[in-house]
């Protein structure tokens, strides 16, 4: 790990936005598996605390539900986020010291941007970014995007190679499929 993403890390907080939990346990156990998945990739880099909330919501949709947890983190911890969701299972160490490469105080969030949108649900948030959430919040609608909006933001651009890896998975039969194939390629995905 580099200099920069080190000291990046080291001032910020991790917090992964659990999604929500499928009906059938089995599926359950395969989302945990993959936030735990998620905690572990986090763990390789000295981020100032840690934290797992959720649930996020409508997979998707930047909804109240997941900015909420954005909102009171920034509230409680105001030295910036690093803010992973888990419904993204193919972050990975590298896809992070990226982003961490890319940190800049100065802005309120800086934000992974490619052709197919951009990935606010992988993204740094700093303190000046509260006030713009939190009167996104008060009203109807996408609050993170209506926040995104009006605040100093810095958009990186990705690779094509690295947009592939925000894929979702939302339904049970997409959990269990993802942990199959984490598992087949690193064994135990919690040993990452």
């Amino acid at each position: 790990m580099n200099f920069k993403a080190t000291n990046s890390a080291a001032r910020l907080t991790a917090v992964v936005i659990a999604a929500a939990a499928p009906d059938a346990d089995g599926a359950a156990n395969a989302r945990e598996r993959l936030i735990e998945h998620l905690a572990w990739t986090l763990a390789h880099f000295p981020f100032r605390h840690f934290a797992v909330v959720g649930p996020a919501g409508n997979g998707g949709h930047f909804s109240h539900a997941q900015a909420r947890p954005i909102a009171t983190a920034l509230r409680e911890l105001p030295s910036g986020l690093f803010v992973a969701t888990g419904d993204m299972p193919f972050i990975s160490t590298d896809m992070v010291e990226w982003l961490l490469d890319h940190d800049d105080p100065a802005a309120d969030a800086v934000v992974p941007r490619h052709a197919q949108g951009i990935e606010p649900l992988f993204a740094i948030y700093n303190p000046g970014f509260l006030a713009h959430l939190d009167a996104a919040l008060a009203e109807p609608g996408d609050a993170l995007l209506a926040a995104l909006d009006t605040s100093r933001v810095r958009y990186v651009e990705t690779s094509e190679g690295l947009a592939r890896s925000f894929v979702r998975v939302e339904t049970e039969e997409a959990c269990a499929r993802a942990l199959a194939g984490l598992e087949k390629k690193f064994g135990d995905p919690s040993r990452l």
